[in-house]
């Protein structure tokens, strides 16, 4: 099924229609050109029966990592005893005896249970949505009992079906009922053009969507069918190439905040796709009425089908953390702590979700949580800590999220952290790491009096001409977090539980040069407490090392980590 194609990036081809009608694309008497990525498919879509597997382990990129998803194929593949697919093999194997038919996929996976075929096989037991989804393996085993039951066996199949118009759609019906479609039948139209060949295609939605923009009308599939081969013969690429641009850029268009920076709009933008393709939500109100659009492309909706955005726990990353959640804010609310309910439970861009979701997965795995902070702090933790300061509600117990001490005890301001662990060493030291995390957010910009911290300064050893070299930097509110760290560390004002020890970091995504910066500043004027700058990748790959975390880490990465290849650590 699969050619080969050349990796050529991005290039841009000029759209002409093939039919009189369309030739004034844009209606300005002007060209429209489409950015267009000829991109060659995975190896492990050569079969149907793992298409079906590609299509419920993650659907679009955006689902999971390739490299994850080919994994789960060559389990499957190595159990069925298919013969391997090299670069460029599939033409070895499909058509003749030694490509696997569907029912026999079919077979393999009802033999075994959906339960025992997710676990000991394909060794993946996500699911099509963390919240309320089923096995993805379940999804696929569906996928593959609706196109057997419609004949669909071998791929020489497949073109029989795409010719079938009305085979198809009730095909389509049938597939789209399967948990995990997502919204506007990006996860189906992805299956079709796994199935499809170069020269056979099957124009979904999104692609019909495209070409009735320009058109003035909406196609039928099969015109719309033959307009794409037209057009793609006078660009010299294939029909799948030209399709497979056309759903990309139109998949890529989003809403468009005009005061966003160009890294919010491509992480809105992200979170965007992951509600729609993941989720499969509609788009919600936003938070501040300063927003002019009446939906947010990144929150989610208080409301969908009689289900609220909290009880649902959408915005989160795992069970664990959802029942986290629920039981931690009513702490912090009590403790007079800075939680945004509206922004844990919708906004997808905040950092506060992000921060709740860790926490509360490695909470649920506190002998992992215990070895990746001992990693990444250079420390052998072997315990986590109670920290008394005021008493409940702001004692810390072991790791926590949105968590903050008495501020007349301490610092006096509003400071807090959204990340903060009371931990022991192997030397029977007590510890307090404190974590500041950002994702697209801003370090706060407000005013730093350094003649209101005159004391918190000499503490950690620095001087108000070193304080305002900070704070010129952007670096107050990572120094205000410095100061409430040490003062943490001292049992504040009254010298109640004290600690021997303290570490305060920032985790941001791993391009974000201003988080790198920030620490750097801090570092340079050599504080007593200790500072660190965390990459968000960096984290995962440290929880990744632990296999029955793998696939939480996957899909934290498909959620706030878009790009494949993670940027390389800022020093």
């Amino acid at each position: 099924m699969i050619r080969g194609r050349q990796q050529f990036g991005v290039e841009s081809l000029n759209i002409g229609s093939s039919r009189r009608e369309a030739a004034d694309l844009d209606g300005r008497s002007q060209r429209r050109h489409l950015r267009c990525y000829r991109a060659r498919r995975p190896p492990a879509d050569e079969t149907l029966g793992l298409c079906e597997v590609v299509r419920a382990r993650g659907g679009p990129p955006i689902g999971a990592r390739y490299s994850t998803t080919v994994r789960t194929c060559e389990r499957y593949a190595k159990e069925a005893r298919l013969v391997p697919l090299e670069a460029g093999g599939a033409p070895a194997v499909i058509g003749t005896e030694a490509e696997q038919p569907l029912s026999a996929f079919v077979a393999d996976a009802s033999a075994a249970g959906v339960e025992p075929f997710a676990q000991d096989v394909l060794r993946n037991r996500q699911r099509t949505s963390s919240r309320g989804g089923v096995l993805k393996a379940a999804a696929a085993l569906r996928y593959a009992q609706i196109l057997v039951e419609a004949g669909v066996e071998l791929s020489r199949d497949v073109p029989l079906l795409f010719a079938d118009e009305a085979r198809m759609v009730a095909v389509a019906n049938k597939l789209r009922s399967v948990p995990g479609n997502g919204m506007s039948d990006v996860r189906l139209g992805y299956f079709w053009r796994l199935l499809g060949d170069d020269d056979v295609i099957k124009p979904d939605r999104m692609v019909l969507r495209w070409l009735e923009g320009i058109l003035g009308r909406r196609p039928s599939v099969p015109e719309a069918r033959a307009v794409l081969v037209e057009t793609a013969a006078t660009f010299g690429c294939t029909p799948w190439e030209l399709d497979h641009a056309v759903w990309h850029a139109q998949r890529s268009r989003r809403p468009v905040i005009s005061s966003d920076s160009a890294t919010s709009r491509k992480y809105r933008a992200h979170q965007g796709r992951w509600r729609d393709e993941v989720l499969g939500l509609p788009a919600g109100p936003p938070t501040t009425s300063r927003t002019r659009s009446a939906t947010g492309d990144s929150m989610l909706p208080a409301v969908h089908d009689g289900v609220r955005a909290e009880d649902a726990g959408w915005n989160l990353m795992s069970q664990a953390a959802v029942d986290y959640a629920r039981a931690r804010v009513p702490v912090i609310k009590a403790a007079e702590g800075m939680v945004e309910t509206d922004r844990l439970w919708r906004n997808m861009l905040s950092s506060q979700p992000l921060a709740f979701s860790i926490v509360g997965e490695m909470r649920a795995h506190c002998e992992i949580a215990l070895e990746v902070l001992s990693e990444l702090s250079g420390h052998h933790l072997v315990a986590f800590d109670r920290v008394e300061t005021g008493g409940d509600p702001w004692s810390l117990d072991g790791l926590q999220a949105e968590w903050a001490p008495p501020r007349l005890e301490h610092t006096c301001d509003r400071s807090g952290f959204d990340i903060a662990a009371a931990v022991r060493t192997s030397d029977d030291r007590r510890m307090i790491i404190t974590v500041e995390v950002k994702y697209t957010d801003r370090f706060s910009a407000s005013a730093f009096e350094p003649a209101r911290y005159l004391e918190a300064l000499r503490y950690v050893g620095i001087d108000v001409t070193r304080a305002e070299r900070i704070v010129a930097a952007g670096g107050s509110q990572f120094l205000r977090s410095v100061l409430l760290t040490d003062s943490v560390r001292r049992g504040g004002k009254s010298g109640v539980d004290p600690l021997d020890a303290a570490l305060a970091v920032v985790l941001s995504r791993d391009d974000d040069r201003t988080a790198a910066r920030v620490v750097q500043g801090v570092a340079e004027e050599q504080p007593t407490v200790s500072v660190a700058w965390w990459g968000l990748g960096a984290f995962l790959d440290v929880v990744g090392r632990h296999g029955e975390l793998a696939d939480w880490v996957d899909a934290m990465r498909a959620r706030y980590l878009p790009d494949t290849d993670r940027a390389a650590p800022i020093r």
